[in-house]
């Protein structure tokens, strides 16, 4: 293409190489519309489509998070009411979601299959532009908020999976103070509006005001539309012109600022605790700074070198200082990238009053630093963002949709589209920045010399969500006694025919609208690796060769299986004080920086393999480090003294740690309690599970409570325990050790070699699983969280069906019921290849309504075998989510990950062909294992003490926080 050339209804009006995203970047604009296009073209067979509206909200009712909810809840070209929901039951993605961010709202789809693309694209322009919901009602009730009537009380009620979203969001202490230092910072613009939906504004939210924000925010002439990789111009172009070029007019751009206009300086509020938690030390206070806007990449990059700098570790300049004073437990500093960066500063654990002595120690450090910076600290975080940046591991998000998030992240600002996609200036220009002062500049600019700021102090409350349930009820009752007897039944009629309309099935000729893939366009290839494996001086090595573009991935188990079952949470502590404690020859400090500066990271985790076919489940210590091949050395140095010579003398750090661990995992268990009920869950089912929950779930959770008293009580005792571990564990005889590289894979030898001797694992421990079959948490939270299953070993032999069977339950049976007619936020059916097999469900306001669904799954999967249907769907949809995407790095984890546990080709042979032989007697048998989980399966829920209180059926083991 060169620039004025015209292309259905486009013009070319740039280009340009980018070869930091190895393509060109062409420009274009839709003449009639008005509508911008950047596309880069590269190679990768996985083409990605973007399309991106700026949305800024005018309230907290979270309108434009229900408009993106509800555009893919039908639309005029495909009239059935989850088209969102029957493309994950039978495409090939690898990308499909929607996010609505502070200001605009994002559509991005990826995928591999070149019919797939085209029709996941099309089907997001028609819901994006021609969206049902502003003809059904109903859509917005289901996917906002609506009131239900219960007679027996005659009282009203909200229900609404958005609204459920939020309120699940809203027990979240982090999410509360990021709301509210917004509001303080951004004052009345649209920064100062939760864009998600507060839930005690969402119910203002109209009908009317959803259907005209969209008909304002989401014309053609103000979208941005991406694509990018080895895409069919000639198929997408007319595709998209034909949405465009339907629109009658142009519109002003929504521009998109930040300016900073605090309503106040200060403000209070509240979070909630569990009724069991000590009030003391356990309020929080946090800082908020508005500075640099958008288009200065170089503060963005500095920032986060900075924030590093200053709060990596607890042995950084800001934690040190006042972890030092006992007047806190924990400080985090994030920076929030939109119009304008925002940085935070919490500071957890505090007695309200020691505030002004908090504030005096913080200050000192940031003048401190103001005046002088660790310029080799601030070059090895920046070494570190500069290997990441360029490694472009992604966190899971395919290149593409990185690519397009990147890019609208300027682009939505009036920003050139190029400027999310280059980084070598940036990184040029803030080295240089680093060596010139620019970090303390920046420093000074952010905190000290910044006029726009907030400061919060957040106070734990036992009662805040039965305050809000209060004020919640209140309105509800004033809005039911304001209802005439005409008006009540109307609102009753309207609910019944709302519940008809969701128990309605779509008519034939609508579904048949959707376009959808045959078995023979299936033409995945697994990304295939070369791996060898071989014994050395008593290790098992084993070895990738991948193009890695001269990274060296390194990953190194060792084996925990002869470990007693109450040693097993302090492996979990282990891992988490590698790398947090000094060595016999570098401080901690010193240790960080090195890792910085030489590794694009160096950590350790503990976790759990099980190998069936051997009958083990073990606990490994897992050590993870990656680095350029050029930097070898340092790696295999870093390594060996890590492992080797780490000091277990400072107790009062451990135990700052071993706090701070507590406090994580409070906050996990309240924001995610469908991981602490599945742990509970998994861990009543077999061995590995049991290991898994002694390691993360409950009961490690315990265990760090009395660790924390252990280590006050017993300190060098404890202490001893920690380093006579890692001396056990840490050695050869007991490695297995995986290296992935595009080099000579010998290294693999000489990092073997960086390890001590020591004893093998002999006599293993037989990890009891735990006897238990209803199990509850209570947590501090406005919804709850519903998990059933256990490991049957007939499972084992019906993978590649359960996977089937997993896309019809998930996005079919349990989306419908579960969350579309009982308001969660989610809920799903997953299988382990151990045989394991879970239900679960997500932000729910009915946790035991939702464990009666999973026990229907069984005559639901019958009567769809009774019916006949084409499976032909979910078998793509099945397949297309097992053959992931995958990189050098995660396809090397995948085969070690088979070789540790045992799954062989033979496995996953036999996987394949049963997941695309799925049948109606396939089902069946499917069916009858539900039938027999139904009668064998353990119960594990989070929620509320108010929740729990009113199960039906009680629990065996009431657990607390």
């Amino acid at each position: 293409m060169k620039i004025n050339d015209t292309l259905y209804g486009f013009r070319v009006t740039d280009s340009e190489e980018i070869p930091e995203a190895g393509g060109v970047l062409y420009l274009l604009t839709h003449e009639k519309s008005g509508a911008t296009l950047a596309f880069l073209d590269r190679e990768d067979d996985n083409k990605t489509f973007a399309i991106s509206f700026n949305t800024p909200p005018e309230d907290d009712t979270g309108v434009f998070h229900i408009i993106e909810h509800s555009t893919l809840c039908g639309s005029a070209k495909f009239p059935v009411k989850e088209p969102f929901v029957e493309l994950l039951k039978g495409s090939l993605n690898t990308f499909l979601n929607a996010m609505t961010y502070e200001d605009r709202t994002v559509y991005p789809v990826s995928s591999r299959c070149d019919k797939d693309f085209y029709n996941l694209t099309e089907v997001y322009l028609d819901a994006v532009f021609y969206p049902m919901m502003k003809q059904n009602p109903f859509i917005f009730m289901q996917e906002g908020w609506h009131y239900e009537y219960l007679p027996e009380r005659d009282t009203l009620t909200y229900n609404g999976v958005v609204y459920n979203e939020m309120k699940g969001a809203y027990s979240s202490a982090d999410e509360i103070g990021m709301a509210e230092i917004t509001r303080m910072l951004y004052g009345g613009t649209s920064y100062g509006r939760d864009s998600g939906g507060d839930p005690l504004h969402i119910p203002e939210l109209t009908y009317e005001k959803l259907c005209s924000q969209h008909d304002r925010y989401y014309h053609p002439s103000m979208a941005r539309i991406y694509l990018d990789g080895s895409v069919d111009l000639d198929s997408i172009l007319p595709l998209i012109d034909s949405y465009l070029s339907a629109s009658s007019g142009k519109r002003e751009a929504v521009s998109l600022r930040a300016d900073c206009l605090p309503v106040e300086s200060r403000r209070t509020v509240e979070f909630e605790i569990s009724e069991d938690e000590d009030e003391t030390g356990r309020a929080r206070l946090m800082l908020g700074y508005a500075f640099s806007d958008y288009s200065n990449q170089v503060d963005r990059t500095l920032a986060s070198v900075i924030i590093s700098h200053l709060a990596a570790s607890n042995e950084s300049p800001l934690p040190k200082a006042l972890l030092e004073s006992g007047l806190c437990e924990d400080v985090i500093l994030d920076v929030n990238h939109s119009a304008r960066y925002t940085l935070t500063v919490e500071i957890k654990g505090i007695d309200p009053k020691n505030e002004e002595r908090i504030l005096e120690i913080y200050n000192s450090v940031i003048e401190k630093e103001c005046r002088g910076m660790d310029r080799e600290s601030l070059i090895s975080t920046l070494n570190q963002i500069e290997f990441k940046t360029r490694e472009r591991e992604l966190g899971g998000f395919p290149v593409g949709v990185a690519n397009a998030l990147s890019v609208f992240t300027v682009w939505s600002y009036g920003g050139a589209p190029r400027e999310g996609l280059v980084y070598e200036d940036t990184l040029r220009e803030a080295r240089a920045a680093i060596e010139n002062g620019g970090a303390e500049k920046l420093l000074r600019r952010m905190i000290t010399d910044n006029e726009c700021r907030a400061t919060l102090l957040m106070l734990p409350s036992k009662s805040l969500a039965a305050e809000r349930e209060a004020r919640i009820a209140l309105t509800l009752k004033e809005k039911r006694e304001s209802l005439s007897d005409k008006e009540l039944s109307e609102l009753m009629e309207t609910e019944a025919a709302f519940h008809a309309w969701q128990e309605s099935e779509d008519l034939p000729e609508a579904v048949a609208t959707l376009p959808r893939l045959e078995l023979s366009d299936v033409k995945l290839s697994e990304y295939k690796i070369a791996t060898e494996e071989r014994e050395y001086h008593g290790a098992r090595l084993i070895t990738h060769g991948a193009e890695t573009r001269g990274i060296v991935y390194l990953s190194a188990f060792f084996d925990g299986g002869d470990l007693a079952e109450e040693e097993l949470p302090l492996l979990s502590v282990l891992a988490s004080l590698m790398t947090n404690l000094p060595t016999e020859t570098h401080s901690i400090l010193e240790i960080k920086r090195e890792i910085k500066k030489s590794l694009g990271g160096l950590s350790f985790s503990a976790v759990s393999f099980s190998n069936s076919r051997k009958g083990l489940a073990s606990p490994l210590l897992l050590l993870k480090a990656s680095a350029l091949s050029s930097n070898a050395e340092q790696l295999k140095s870093l390594v060996r003294e890590i492992t080797s010579h780490t000091v277990f003398e400072n107790h009062s750090a451990v135990k700052k740690i071993l706090v701070q661990t507590k406090l994580y995992m409070e906050e996990l268990f309240t924001s995610n309690g469908e991981a602490a009920a599945m742990g509970r869950l998994e861990s009543m089912g077999s061995s590995h599970g049991k290991i898994s929950e002694l390691l993360h779930g409950y009961e490690s959770y315990v265990a760090v409570k009395k660790y924390i008293t252990e280590i006050d009580s017993c300190p060098e005792a404890f202490m001893a325990k920690l380093s006579s571990l890692l001396s056990r564990l840490a050695v050869r005889e007991r490695l297995t050790l995986s290296l992935t590289s595009d080099r000579d894979t010998s290294l693999a030898e000489e990092l073997c070699d960086c390890f001590a001797q020591g004893a093998p694992v002999t006599d293993r421990t037989v990890y009891e699983k735990n006897p238990t079959a209803r199990e509850a948490i209570s947590i501090p939270s406005q919804v709850g969280y519903a998990t059933l299953g256990t490991r049957l070993t007939e499972a084992k032999e019906m993978l590649g069906t359960l996977r089937v069977v997993r896309s019809v339950l998930s996005y079919e049976f349990l989306w419908n019921t579960v969350r579309v007619k009982g308001g969660a936020y989610g809920a799903g059916f997953s299988t382990r290849k151990d045989g394991g097999i879970y239900f679960y469900s997500y932000r729910d306001p009915s946790p035991e309504a939702s464990l009666s669904a999973f026990r229907a799954s069984a005559d639901y999967l019958r009567a769809l075998a009774d019916s006949d249907a084409d499976l032909t769907k979910f078998i793509i949809g099945a397949l297309g989510e097992y053959d992931t995407l995958k990189t050098p790095r995660t396809a090397a984890a995948q085969a070690t990950a088979d070789l540790l546990t045992g799954w062989t080709k033979a496995d996953e042979d036999k996987l394949r062909a049963d997941l695309l032989a799925t049948d109606r007697n396939s089902l069946l048998r499917a069916a009858d294992l539900l039938d027999c989980l139904a009668s064998r399966c353990g119960v594990a829920v989070a929620a509320s003490s108010e929740t729990l209180a009113s199960f039906t059926h009680g629990f065996d083991r009431m657990l607390k926080l």
